[in-house]
């Protein structure tokens, strides 16, 4: 995992944002770091749920 995303994933756990991300690396740490909240919008996509708000 590339230093500047256990950054950004240290960050996030310290001041409570959630990461939206779209790779395994943040669900990895979160995994070992319970304080880390993330989201993973390939999750939400593969979910079928609608992507409203956005239009092509």
């Amino acid at each position: 995992m590339p230093p500047r995303l256990i950054s950004i994933a240290a960050t996030a756990a310290h001041h409570g944002p959630t990461v939206l991300h779209d790779d395994a690396d943040y669900r990895t740490v979160a995994r070992h770091a319970p304080d880390l909240d993330e989201y993973g919008i390939l999750d939400h996509a593969r979910a079928g749920a609608p992507r409203s708000g956005l239009r092509r």
